[in-house]
């Protein structure tokens, strides 16, 4: 169904009620798995959910007067999406966070 709406041009926003994070990274899998490319799973969790929102012109992609949180990664997520599980920092407006630290902070054990 997802990829139907996908290829039809709904608009798709990702996003879940699990924890913030973790479920997510799974409906991103899914969405890659039902058939949409990784690159536009991508797309439609950052630029297009901003888009949906009417803020993509201060947040959802990097460019010069936006804000820009970015994440980390130890591979190309296009290559495999489940690499957005395996997240090493991210840099939220002035600061850099390990993803261990941020682990601990809402009480899980950090993992590989």
């Amino acid at each position: 169904m997802v990829y139907r709406l996908y290829v039809a041009g709904v608009p798709l926003v990702a996003g879940t009620d699990s924890l913030s994070g973790f479920g997510l990274h799974r409906e991103l899998e899914l969405y890659v798995a039902a058939g949409i490319p990784a690159d536009k799973v991508l797309r439609l969790a950052t630029l297009g959910a901003a888009e949906v929102m009417s803020a993509d012109a201060i947040t959802g992609s990097i460019a010069v007067g936006k804000r820009a949180d970015m994440i980390l990664l130890p591979a190309d997520p296009i290559k495999d999406i489940s690499v957005l599980r395996k997240t090493v920092k991210v840099f939220k407006d002035d600061r850099v966070w390990n993803v261990s630290d941020l682990y601990e902070a809402v009480g899980i054990s950090p993992f590989n």
